[in-house]
């Protein structure tokens, strides 16, 4: 797990729409399928909900 992460929106501000879109719905959908595995754990979950809250409010 990275100590870090560094979040630019600036970074895809040129991309075009239809990839920063289907972007976010990988990550979304990666998010979601980690909370749901029947192996999670209390970390696991509490990352995957941040991350869907990130995704989703991006």
């Amino acid at each position: 797990m990275p100590d870090v992460s560094l979040l630019n929106y600036k970074l895809v501000e040129k991309l075009p729409e239809k990839l920063v879109v289907s972007t976010g719905i990988d990550a979304l959908t990666h998010a979601l399928e980690f909370y749901l595995c029947t192996l999670h754990s209390d970390f696991s979950d509490a990352v995957s909900l941040k991350a869907t809250f990130i995704t989703e409010y991006a």
